[in-house]
């Protein structure tokens, strides 16, 4: 078992990155900045990472799941990039509230 979660901050090399997928064939997980789609993948076991905090929420819609941060910030699950609607689109704003974010 991981000892991280989707949806969960972890800081790698003194940034904070939110866990996108973990593969456990591997111990790897993919972890996404959260202001670009610069994705990177490492082992779990990385002397690099340590645990933030668990803010982000993982929600699921029209059977997908996404990723939503308390700023606004909608992150694939399935592909690992950021969502870019426009502000007032429908999928967005029932994304965002899913995530209790307004």
């Amino acid at each position: 078992m991981s000892k991280f979660q989707i949806g969960e901050y972890i800081n790698y090399k003194g940034k904070p990155h939110i866990v996108v997928t973990l593969t456990g064939e591997d111990g790897r997980v993919t972890l996404h900045p959260g202001d670009t789609n610069k994705k990177v993948r490492v082992g779990i076991h990385n002397a690099a990472l340590s645990k933030v905090f668990r803010i982000a929420k993982v929600v699921n819609y029209q059977s997908r799941r996404y990723i939503v941060t308390k700023h606004g910030i909608i992150i694939s699950v399935t592909t690992g990039k950021l969502c870019k609607w426009e502000t007032g689109s429908k999928q967005r704003n029932e994304i965002l509230s899913l995530g209790d974010i307004e």
